[in-house]
């Protein structure tokens, strides 16, 4: 009986333990040394903000909070508290040329030891560009140099226009960067103020995107309505012309006041119109007639106007249709199928006219009646 009761004596001793020793396993790990793993990873350079580069490992069971203690460069990396992934804070520090290697080390609360991490970082081609941008006169030449984008980069570059406005205007060096016109009638002020495009720069590893502006100048061209009316005749340097009324300032009228005297009027070149229609007037005074008409006018805001000679009329011709089109674009009329006076005088008695049905300019007499459409001189200087 009494070895039975000791027997039952030791096995409740042994539940006891037993119990005790089941307690003593739970979950809790607190008696274990908590340690962290180093972390080495490879990247390329230039990744994006955001990207991650790993998490940092260790051998609990339980949640950690983690930070980053120091990191070469600063501010190069952030680390998320509860989960221990590193990630990228400031992707411009990844730079292989300036931070071959980015630094950190890591701790966690309860961690016996502090993480090393080391990030290395993979050289990569890279392309650096810039914006092109330049202003050019409108109207150039087919092939005409523009420019060259300017762009480095790690290995030979290749250079394509992705996007153009407006389209066909432009063509690229694919080895040389250089900007040429294509197609010329697209540059013009009045239709395309300013061109754009895009420029994808490629090195076989990575590529870049540009913008290319181009401004054009407004030049005075022929067929332009400025200065009072439609430009028919522009110097060599651009800066000066003709223009003509877009209306006919008379549809039959004598060349002289009725008494025939010589003015002198005697030049026939373009650029004499003028000092012509001064000659006549200032011989025979008052009246109505070709030259004071002209001289009278005051039209769109100028009073210069004056009888245009020979060789301006016939510049007119050369350029009638343009005349017509952008005079009655702007509520004028057409130059008739008929004659006009010249100021150029030819006799005594006569004056050179200009008809607009042939290439035939006979003299009449200053008494006949003929039409009148005045110019003026203009300067952009």
């Amino acid at each position: 009986m009494i070895i039975m009761k000791k027997t039952f004596r030791i096995q409740s001793a042994i539940v006891i333990i037993i119990i005790l020793s089941l307690f003593s396993c739970s979950d809790d790990d607190s008696s274990i040394s908590v340690n962290l793993q180093d972390l080495q990873v490879t990247i390329n350079e230039n990744p994006s903000s955001g990207q991650s580069v790993g998490t940092v490992q260790s051998n609990s069971t339980n949640a950690l909070t983690f930070s980053i203690v120091s990191q070469t460069p600063t501010g190069a990396l952030e680390i998320d508290p509860v989960s221990g992934e590193l990630t990228v804070l400031d992707a411009t520090l990844f730079d292989y040329e300036v931070n071959p290697i980015i630094n950190a080390t890591v701790a966690a609360t309860g961690a016996q030891n502090q993480a090393i991490i080391t990030i290395n970082l993979t050289n990569i081609a890279e392309v650096n560009v810039q914006n092109f941008a330049t202003t050019i006169d409108e109207n150039p030449t087919n092939g005409q140099s523009i420019g060259n984008i300017q762009a480095s980069g790690d290995a030979s570059l290749t250079y394509s226009l992705t996007t153009e406005s407006p389209a066909g205007a432009l063509s690229i060096n694919t080895t040389t960067g250089e900007l040429t016109v294509l197609n010329a009638n697209l540059f013009d002020y009045e239709s395309n103020p300013v061109i754009t495009a895009t420029v994808q720069v490629d090195n076989s590893g990575t590529m870049e995107s540009l913008t290319v502006t181009i401004d054009l100048e407004d030049k005075n061209e022929v067929g332009e309505y400025k200065f009072g009316g439609v430009i028919f005749w522009i110097n060599s340097a651009g800066n000066e012309g003709l223009v003509c009324a877009t209306t006919d300032q008379s549809d039959g009228v004598q060349w002289y006041n009725g008494m025939s005297v010589i003015t002198n009027a005697n030049g026939s070149s373009i650029n004499t119109g003028q000092a012509n229609t001064i000659a006549i007037v200032n011989a025979q005074g008052v009246g109505v007639y070709a030259a004071k008409i002209c001289d009278d006018l005051n039209l769109n805001g100028y009073n210069d106007w004056f009888l245009p000679s020979h060789d301006e009329l016939e510049e007119m011709h050369s350029y009638k249709s343009i005349i017509d089109n952008v005079s009655l674009a702007n509520s004028g009329t057409s130059i008739q199928s008929m004659t006009y006076w010249c100021s150029t005088e030819d006799s005594l008695h006569a004056a050179e006219t200009y008809s607009f049905t042939s290439t035939a300019t006979p003299a009449d007499f200053k008494s006949a009646l003929h039409r009148v459409r005045a110019v003026r001189k203009w300067t952009d200087f």
